[in-house]
């Protein structure tokens, strides 16, 4: 059974000269196999008696009087061959496009008679399935068609119904339609992942010839995947082939170069870190703060970790431009307590503030939020140097840390950039490798202990971030009960395991009377063991100075330097808000709970003593 009417068989037949004048034809040389035949025209359009029927039936029924003596595979071989050069002329939609016989001698059920392309394109998948496999062409393309490089389940269906009318069109030698030949994409048939075609064996159609059979003009991007035995590789053509596919990939990517040259830059890229997602139309004036409420009726020390969004890792809201006045204002009264650096010499430090500046400057912040933050490319003699403006405040900084710039002057800029405080840390490497290496030998590795190396802090809760540089988790800690028992092994090992591109948060809350957001100094939050707490009574409480004080902490490893960087941003609610939500009661029981917890010296911690009967007592009245 013959594949297609263009298959180059060795073989005996009545009429040798069949293929001569058809191919006379197809090169538009003066003679043809039908010319000589009333029958038979080169139009395009059949007269009423051609050997097209004009209904279904087997070949037996067909008008015209052909030799009932020849073989059925000759009848059939010659009936497409008429068939293929009347279709090869047609060359618009509206030409009429012939079915082939089948080997069998009959036409398939839903391709009888000659129909339009706009009609073809009617034929639903089943239809255009069962034609197919009359013609014992690939039906199944999910598995041999890509599309852009996508893989086969990622194919648009509206594509694969276009490879397979493609596929038919091809086989009945339909070449001259637009859409199809006349198209200004062309695709390469990819020799190289021919293995799933060549395992299942599945039947493929030879257009034409060979660079006929590996170059296919579509209009769209899709390949076909063809059989290797199908297609004539010689020397000569897989030269053509490179020389074709290097010219393509160089054109498509000099547009995609001149694409992106003019696009403007809205973030600098970071492959590093995970893609954020940009709030177009977002409107920071009229975003109010976020609002947590975690007291739970019993306080147990623990992590309390949730997943959090790489994209939501600083927010933003209608207090921002407020605040940052005050962090200012802060940063000039308590430099040394709001911003430091453990060792300025440290290499390792430097470059963890440098990824952690360029990252929210130059990427992040004007990414993620393109209505407050936008860059700008600016040319010095030196080269092109990249500033992002805030568009709140009308400031103009470099998104990168300039070898003149101090590491304590990028935190600086945070500091007035952004409203959330940041405390770096990195592995300590204080032990000696011999050190290090006997206590390998002696014990199994532990985690890595994290000091902290680098901060800016504004609203610390009730501790001198000063007191804390250089030190340990563990040492930093010491104040919190339960610590060392309950959380300093585990933190040790989240801290030391903690991957890179995944981020986590969690909210703590306490009680405060007349603390402000900067409470570095007074022990005005916590309280300590050597501390007398005074009780107040309800009608002492300042309502205006009455809060609940939340920190949502978030945490992630920086990619390169490998440090991390633990943020916080501090919110306070008015006690009075609590209570007009409807849930003073809830808030009074986990007030409650501090003392019936797992630590029950949490509440003198947060100093409950001082305020907690005064509180119950209003949320209750």
């Amino acid at each position: 059974m013959p594949r297609s009417p263009f298959t180059r068989e060795a073989r005996s037949m009545p009429s040798p000269d069949i293929d001569a004048a058809f191919e006379g034809a197809r090169f538009g040389l003066h003679s043809d196999y039908f010319s000589d035949n009333p029958r038979f025209t080169t139009s395009g359009s059949m007269p009423p008696r051609s050997p097209f029927p004009s209904g279904g039936g087997r070949f037996d029924d067909m008008g015209g009087g052909y030799n009932h003596e020849m073989s059925l595979n000759e009848k059939v071989r010659k009936t497409n061959l008429a068939v293929a050069l009347a279709n090869q002329s047609a060359s618009h939609r509206y030409s009429q496009i012939h079915p082939m016989m089948c080997s069998d001698g009959r036409f398939p059920a839903d391709f009888q008679v000659p129909k339009t392309l706009e009609s073809m394109r009617l034929l639903d998948n089943s239809q255009l399935d069962r034609i197919l496999q009359s013609y014992h062409l690939p039906f199944n393309v999910r598995e041999i068609l890509t599309f852009r490089g996508a893989g086969p389940r990622e194919v648009p269906p509206s594509r694969i119904k276009h490879a397979k009318l493609h596929i038919l069109l091809e086989h009945l030698g339909a070449h001259r339609i637009p859409g199809y030949e006349m198209s200004r994409h062309w695709t390469m048939i990819d020799i190289s992942n021919l293995r799933d075609v060549v395992d299942k064996n599945i039947e493929t159609y030879m257009p034409w010839d060979t660079i006929r059979a590996t170059i296919s003009h579509q209009d769209a991007a899709e390949v076909i995947w063809m059989k290797l035995h199908d297609v004539k590789i010689t020397p000569k053509v897989l030269f053509i082939l490179v020389a074709v596919g290097l010219f393509i990939w160089n054109l498509k990517r000099r547009a995609r170069e001149a694409r992106e040259a003019a696009r403007p830059n809205i973030a600098l890229p970071a492959p590093k870190f995970p893609p954020i997602e940009p709030l177009e139309d977002f409107d920071w004036e009229t975003t109010e703060p976020l609002k947590f409420r975690p007291f739970k009726p019993k306080y147990h020390l623990t992590m309390g970790l949730q997943t959090l969004d790489p994209a939501d890792l600083i927010p933003m809201d209608k207090t921002y431009k407020e605040r940052l006045a005050l962090r200012r204002s802060l940063l000039e009264q308590y430099h040394e307590t709001v911003v430091a650096v453990n060792d300025d010499s440290d290499p390792r430090t430097r470059a963890a503030v440098s990824e952690l500046y360029t990252y929210l400057m130059g990427t992040y912040l004007p990414g993620r939020y393109p209505t407050m933050f936008k860059l700008y490319r600016t040319e010095y003699e030196t080269g092109v140097v990249v500033m992002v403006q805030n568009l709140v405040t009308g400031e103009l900084w470099p998104v990168e840390v300039g070898k003149a710039t101090s590491t304590i002057t990028a935190l600086e800029t945070l500091i007035k950039t952004v409203d959330e405080d940041f405390l770096i840390l990195l592995p300590d490497e204080s032990l000696s490798p011999s050190e290090k290496e006997k206590k390998g030998d002696e014990e199994e590795e532990e985690e890595r202990k994290y000091i902290l190396e680098a901060y800016a802090t504004c609203y610390p809760a009730g501790f001198d971030t000063r007191k804390k540089l250089g030190h340990r988790l563990a040492t930093i800690h010491d104040p919190v009960p339960g610590y060392k028992e309950k959380l300093e092994r585990s933190m040790d090992r989240f801290f030391d395991k903690l991957e890179v591109g995944k981020y986590v948060r969690r909210v703590n809350w306490s009680v405060t009377t007349d603390a402000e957001l900067f409470s570095a100094f007074g022990n005005k939050i916590h309280g300590g063991a050597e501390d007398e707490l005074v009780p107040l009574k309800m009608e002492n409480l300042d309502l205006d100075q009455t809060f609940v004080r939340c920190e949502r902490q978030t945490l992630h490893r920086l990619p390169s330097s490998g440090a991390l960087v633990f943020a916080f941003h501090t919110y306070r609610y008015p006690i009075q808000d609590i209570k007009d939500e409807g849930l003073g009661e809830d808030l009074a029981r986990a007030i409650d709970g501090l003392k019936e917890g797992s630590v029950p010296q949490i509440h003198f911690y947060k100093r409950g003593p001082v305020w907690g009967e005064a509180i119950k007592a209003y949320l209750r009245s």
